[in-house]
C-alpha cells in the first residue's frame, strides 16, 4: 500500500468520531441550545454526522458490496446453472422415453403419422432451448428414426408375400422382415434384395430412393406417401423355377 491510499485510510478514520460527534451533538442542540431554529440544526447535525460516519467505513462497504454481491451473484448463478443442467438431463431422458414409445406407436397403435412428426419437432425444438447441441439431440432422436426405418422397411416388404414355391426367396424375404430395429437394414441391402429376385418396380425404386434419403436425411422425402404404405401393393414373385439359383430349390 502506497503513501496516497495509507493517507486516505487516515482520513477515513479520523471521519467516523467525527461523525458520531455529529450525532451526539444534534439532540443536544435540539433540546438544550437557545439558537434560532434549534430543530434544522440539529438535523443537520444529525444528517451530517450519519454521512461522515458512512464516508469513514467507504472502503469497506464498497468492498463488501462488491465481493459480497459478486460471490452471491456466483453462488446463484452456479445454483442456476445446476438446476439447468439437472432439468436438462431429465428432459433428454424423457425425451428419449417419449420418442422411443412415439416411434413404435404403430406397433401399439393411437398415434397418426402427423402427430408423431409434431411430437418430435416440438421434442427436438424444447432440447435446444434447454442448450442441448446437435450431436445430443441427435443421440435422443436415434431410437425414433429407427423405428421410422423399421416401419418403412417393413411396409416396402409387405406384411405377407406371394412367394410361390420359392423358398429360398421367402427366406430371405423373412430375414429382412424380421430383422430388429437396431441396426437399421442398409438402403442397399434392400436394393439388392429387389433386385436379385426380380421383384424391382419403378415405383417401388422411386419409394426405395425414398427410404435411403430418410437413413441418411432423418426426414422424409414424400411423407404424404409413406402415410398412405398400409396401401401399398404387396411383393408378388415373378421367377419361375427354372430360372432359381440352386439354393433357392432346396
Amino acid at each position: 500500500m502506497n503513501d496516497n491510499q495509507n493517507k486516505s485510510k487516515n482520513w477515513e478514520k479520523a471521519l467516523f468520531p467525527l461523525g458520531i460527534l455529529f450525532v451526539v451533538l444534534a439532540p443536544l442542540v435540539f433540546f438544550f441550545w437557545e439558537v434560532e431554529n434549534p430543530g434544522e440544526r440539529a438535523i443537520f447535525l444529525l444528517v451530517t454526522g450519519l454521512l461522515l460516519a458512512i464516508l469513514s467505513r467507504f472502503g469497506d462497504v464498497q468492498e463488501l458490496a462488491v465481493y459480497g454481491l459478486k460471490a452471491k451473484l456466483e453462488r446463484v448463478l452456479s445454483d442456476a446453472y445446476a438446476t439447468l443442467d439437472q432439468v436438462k438431463e431429465f428432459a433428454k431422458i424423457s425425451a428419449i422415453s417419449s420418442l422411443s414409445n412415439t416411434g413404435r406407436s404403430d406397433w401399439l397403435g393411437g398415434i397418426t403419422d402427423q402427430q408423431k412428426i409434431k411430437i418430435l419437432s416440438s421434442t427436438q425444438e424444447t432440447l435446444k432451448r434447454l442448450g442441448c447441441d446437435e450431436e445430443e439431440i441427435k443421440n435422443i432422436c436415434k431410437d425414433f428414426h429407427d423405428c421410422q426405418l423399421t416401419d418403412y422397411r417393413q411396409a416396402l416388404l409387405g406384411s405377407n408375400f406371394d412367394f410361390g414355391t420359392e423358398q429360398g426367396l421367402y427366406a430371405h424375404w423373412l430375414d429382412l422382415r424380421r430383422r430388429p430395429v437396431i441396426p437399421p437394414v442398409l438402403p442397399d441391402e434392400l436394393t439388392a434384395f429387389f433386385e436379385e429376385h426380380n421383384l424391382m418396380t419403378p415405383k417401388l425404386r422411386e419409394r426405395l430412393e425414398g427410404y435411403k434419403y430418410y437413413y441418411e436425411n432423418h426426414e422424409f422425402q414424400d411423407f404424404a406417401d409413406f402415410e398412405k404404405r398400409q396401401k401399398w401393393p404387396r411383393l408378388k414373385a415373378t421367377k419361375s423355377l427354372d430360372n432359381q439359383c440352386p439354393q433357392d430349390r432346396q
